[in-house]
């Protein structure tokens, strides 16, 4: 094989076949909901990141690093949904945020009632192929419910939902 070809990508015999961004699913349903409200309104959803803080340790003239604290996804991922008229896709939002921090009382909820786990699904253009992905310890740490806009008639209202993950890992590994 020529190194300066490209002819090993997506060829006809297979191999290389590229991961499209828009195939993919996430699997998530909040505490009282139901999935399919979340998973028939997805608009856009970072694939998984973690990030390892690096620990210095000086000595003399030199320095050594070493792992230190690990995160998932940084400061959280924004998972944008449509905000649809006839279904339940705000009020479920707004429910599983109200879990987390409800302005009525001034309490903040219990983890162990608005933690839940999700899977976030990639998959080939036919259908095949999954990389499944776990989440552990999923909740809404903000919520946006969108803008409004007199230029924007012919766009969807978007519901962006931080999510806070405290582990993910691909299935297999």
């Amino acid at each position: 094989m020529e190194r300066l070809s490209a002819s090993h990508i997506a060829a006809a015999q297979g191999g290389f076949e590229p991961q499209r961004p828009n195939n993919f699913m996430i699997e998530l349903t909040p505490p009282g909901g139901t999935s399919d409200v979340i998973e028939l309104s997805v608009f856009s959803c970072p694939f998984p990141a973690d990030a390892t803080e690096v620990m210095r340790i000086p000595y003399a003239n030199e320095e050594r690093k070493v792992a230190g604290k690990t995160t998932m996804q940084g400061d959280g991922m924004e998972l944008v949904l449509i905000d649809y008229v006839d279904q339940q896709v705000l009020q479920t939002m707004r429910r599983w945020r109200q879990m987390v921090f409800d302005p009525h009382t001034g309490k903040t909820g219990l983890a162990k009632d608005y933690k839940v786990d999700a899977h976030l699904i990639l998959f080939g253009p036919e259908g095949t192929m999954e990389r499944k992905w776990q989440l552990m310890g999923v909740w809404p740490s903000a919520l946006k419910t969108g803008e409004g806009s007199m230029e924007r008639a012919t766009d969807a209202n978007k519901i962006t939902v931080t999510l806070q993950v405290d582990l993910i890992w691909l299935d297999g590994e």
